[in-house]
C-alpha cells in the first residue's frame, strides 16, 4: 500500500528523526526468518544458529535553496494507519469487534501466526503456519452503515479450486498497486507472502462511527491454534503550520 508523501519543499526548520532500535535479541529474530523455529539469539557457533548485524545506515536527504520565508502558512498531509489484532479460535461465522478511528478512509483485513517471537514466523508476513490463512472461506467487514464486500465474500482456495483471484484484484485496484508502471505482485506471490484484503471507505462527513465488525469463518476442521486476525485502519491528519518573522508561530491539526 502506497504511503502519502509531501510533494514540494517544506521551509527550513529544526527537523529531528528519531529511531528506537529493539535489543539484540529480538530484531536479530526480526531481520531472520528460517525453516526451523528459534525463538532466541545465540552464539553462531553450531549449525542452524544465526547473527545478523547492522554495519551502516544511511539518510539521504534533497536540499533545496530558496528565497527567505518570513510569513507564511503551509499544510502537512500526515497519512495515519494503525493496526489492531484478536484471536480467532473457532472456524465458524465469527464476529470480532474493533474500535477504529472515527476519520478512517480505508480499511485491510489479514491473518497471522501469533508466534513471532520465533524465526520461523516472520513479523513481515500475512502467514499462519501451514497456510492456514488460505482456509478463509467468508469475509465480511460492517462499518459505518456499509458491508463490504457486498454480498459477503465466498472465499475457497484448495487443491484444483482457486476462489481468491476477485479479492486479489479488488486489493490491487483499491491500494492503486494494479496501475503501478512497474507493476503489482502477482496473485501466486500474494498468496505465498501472506494474503490480505483491502477496502476503501468512503463516508459521509458527518460520520462519526468507530466501531467496525470483521466476519470470518474456515473451512471446518482447520487447526486454529495461534491464529490472530489483523485490521488497520487508514485515516489522515493535515498539519497547518504557520511561520511570522521565520519562526513557527503555531502548528495545528485536523482530522480529514
Amino acid at each position: 500500500m502506497k504511503a502519502g508523501m509531501v510533494e514540494h519543499a517544506i521551509p527550513t526548520g529544526n527537523f529531528e528523526l528519531i529511531l528506537t532500535p529493539q535489543n539484540v535479541n529480538q530484531f536479530q529474530l526480526s531481520a531472520i526468518e528460517s525453516i526451523t523455529s528459534k525463538s532466541q539469539y545465540v552464539s553462531p557457533a553450531t549449525l542452524g544458529d544465526f547473527r545478523f548485524i547492522v554495519e551502516d545506515l544511511y539518510l539521504y536527504c534533497h536540499q533545496l535553496t530558496g528565497p527567505r520565508i518570513s510569513d507564511t502558512s503551509y499544510y502537512l498531509d500526515l497519512p495515519q494507519i494503525r493496526y489492531q489484532t484478536v484471536q480467532l479460535n473457532s472456524t465458524d461465522y465469527t464476529q470480532k469487534l474493533f474500535d477504529i478511528s472515527s476519520s478512517s478512509q480505508a480499511l485491510t483485513v489479514a491473518f497471522q501466526d501469533g508466534r513471532l517471537d520465533k524465526t520461523q514466523f516472520s513479523s513481515s508476513k500475512f502467514k499462519i503456519k501451514a497456510s492456514r490463512e488460505l482456509a478463509l472461506t467468508r469475509l465480511m467487514i460492517d462499518y459505518a452503515n456499509q458491508q463490504k464486500p457486498s454480498p459477503d465474500a465466498q472465499i475457497e482456495f484448495k487443491a484444483g479450486t482457486d476462489l481468491t483471484t476477485q479479492r486479489y484484484i479488488e486489493t490491487q485496484l483499491s491500494t492503486g498497486m494494479y496501475f503501478e508502471c512497474g507493476g503489482s505482485e502477482s496473485i501466486e506471490d500474494w498468496q505465498e507472502r501472506g494474503t490480505y484484503y483491502h477496502f476503501p471507505w468512503p463516508r459521509d462527513g458527518s460520520s462519526t462511527d468507530n466501531r467496525v465488525r470483521v466476519h470470518t469463518a474456515f473451512t471446518p476442521g482447520t487447526d486454529m491454534t495461534n491464529t490472530r486476525i489483523l485490521l488497520f485502519d487508514h485515516s489522515h491528519q493535515v498539519a497547518q503550520i504557520k511561520i511570522k518573522d521565520g519562526r513557527v508561530e503555531s502548528v495545528t491539526m485536523h482530522d480529514m
